[in-house]
């Protein structure tokens, strides 16, 4: 990546140059800087590369779940949204029902190809969660990268919905009779 020219400073002398147009969405483990003289003779040109290897790193932030007033039912289809600053990618995302304890998350999707920008993921909520303490998180899953991750700020709900379908509207339950109208629920 060429970052362009800069003025040659005194001998000794520490130059600042810029990142034109910010730091480049090339994410690795492994960048290095090198800065090389480009004079016309050839004697005098030198180069020179960083000391260490560096990162270029980006960012996750989830969106939604967010806030303690969500609520999902087991069989619901809802939308997990984040924002990555930056080509954060694959991503895992997790669920724990005991406010994120270490040991409590479980896998929803181990390796989601997601973008720089707006982000979500449509999930089915599984069957087997009812927890008033839920948290989702989402992290890169490249290595180097564990600690770009992001997960809920506050414990959601995941509670069981229950229908009452019958009796209907318009069924007659008359006083002091055996109940010939059936009471069904799922």
């Amino acid at each position: 990546l060429y970052i362009g020219n800069a003025n040659p400073g005194a001998d000794n002398t520490i130059v600042t140059k810029a990142w034109p147009g910010g730091v480049p969405d090339d994410i690795t483990t492994n960048a290095s800087i090198r800065v090389m003289t480009n004079e016309t003779n050839d004697l005098v040109n030198v180069t020179d590369f960083s000391n260490i290897e560096f990162r270029i790193k980006g960012s996750v932030s989830l969106d939604v779940p967010n806030a303690s007033t969500v609520l999902w039912h087991p069989g619901e289809v809802v939308k997990i949204n984040w924002t990555s600053v930056g080509n954060v990618s694959p991503i895992q995302i997790a669920i724990s029902n005991d406010s994120g304890t270490p040991g409590s998350w479980k896998i929803i999707n181990a390796s989601y190809i997601a973008k720089a920008g707006e982000n979500n993921y449509s999930w089915t909520v599984w069957d087997n969660i009812s927890s008033e303490s839920c948290k989702i998180r989402i992290n890169d899953t490249r290595e180097g990268f564990d600690d770009i991750n992001d997960s809920s700020d506050n414990n959601f709900k995941i509670r069981p919905y229950i229908n009452v379908s019958d009796p209907k509207t318009g069924d007659l339950i008359t006083v002091a009779q055996t109940n010939t109208v059936p009471i069904l629920w799922n």
